[in-house]
């Protein structure tokens, strides 16, 4: 099933909300890369995009977490790139589920590497043309086309400390 639109919205970041900010970390001994909040938080929903990228979804519906699936020696390697100062932001579903559980979506996703290794970015392929760009903390942004998830870029801060 494809993503529909208007499922995902985005929340202007106030000083109450900074706790739900992203830091995006790297397990080199499971060799993957992720994005939580300083403090961990239940997550009931969650979205499983291509078996690639998931995201999870606290009870009130806010991005909790999100990790890339797949061990980075095979992600395909890109001059990626983050774009320059996107506003600060919140992601959340535009509707909570009434039970929890995860919702799959067939979506072809594309994940790269920069060169050096320190930026990871899941490209939702047909939906980055237009897509709008949203910081989610210092080292994860998030991209959103009508409501549908178009991208993720995480910053590797484990082996450096690139800020986006």
């Amino acid at each position: 099933m494809r993503m529909p639109a208007n499922f995902l919205k985005t929340e202007p970041t106030t000083e109450a909300a900074q706790a739900l900010e992203l830091h995006a970390s790297y397990d080199v001994e499971g060799d993957w890369i992720s994005a939580n909040r300083k403090t961990i938080t239940p997550a009931p929903f969650g979205l499983n995009i291509d078996y690639s990228l998931l995201l999870d979804f606290d009870a009130n519906g806010y991005l909790a977490a999100a990790e890339v699936l797949g061990r980075r020696a095979f992600f395909e390697t890109r001059n990626v790139r983050p774009p320059s100062s996107p506003p600060t932001a919140t992601v959340r579903l535009a509707h909570i589920p009434r039970s929890s559980g995860v919702e799959e979506f067939d979506c072809p996703v594309t994940v790269y590497a920069s060169p050096d290794g320190l930026l990871v970015q899941a490209v939702v392929t047909d939906l980055m043309p237009g897509a709008a760009w949203f910081s989610l903390g210092t080292s994860l942004l998030f991209a959103l086309n009508d409501g549908r998830v178009a991208s993720v870029l995480f910053a590797d801060t484990q082996r450096a400390e690139p800020r986006l």
